[in-house]
């Protein structure tokens, strides 16, 4: 038995695990990175919604047009789903949820409520205050 066959076997096996491992750690890498950014998209998303239901509510103070105006917003955007829309003192707020396009930390039974956050954003109905 040549003891230099043996080496060679041994470094491929660790360059292979050494592979995997990276493969592994890319896959995670992207995962929080969709998450990151839905989180962002929502967030924006949900400022703009309450952005408009506050205009639409300047201009027509009635509950139909906020909704009609985070209807108008939201609308476009792909799985968002409208948890609430209200208005108390002043502000109106729009909370939104969508579900990140990941696809292996969805499987992990814990992580899985977690992964679709609810955003809530406010805007002020006084004119004076923006």
């Amino acid at each position: 038995m040549d003891l230099a066959d043996e080496r060679g076997g041994v470094a491929l096996g660790g360059l292979r695990g050494l592979v995997i491992m990276l493969v592994i750690a890319a896959v995670l890498l992207i995962e929080i990175g969709a998450i990151v950014t839905n989180f962002y998209q929502l967030d924006d998303l949900s400022g703009r919604a309450a952005m408009a239901a506050a205009d639409a509510w300047r201009q027509s103070p009635a509950s139909a047009s906020l909704l009609r105006a985070v209807e108008g917003v939201v609308g476009d955007s792909a799985e968002v789903q409208r948890v609430e829309v209200s208005r108390e003192d002043g502000t109106v707020a729009v909370s939104l949820r969508r579900a990140p396009s990941v696809l292996v930390l969805d499987h992990v039974p814990p992580l899985r409520e977690r992964l679709s956050p609810t955003v809530t954003r406010q805007a002020t109905l006084d004119p004076a205050g923006l």
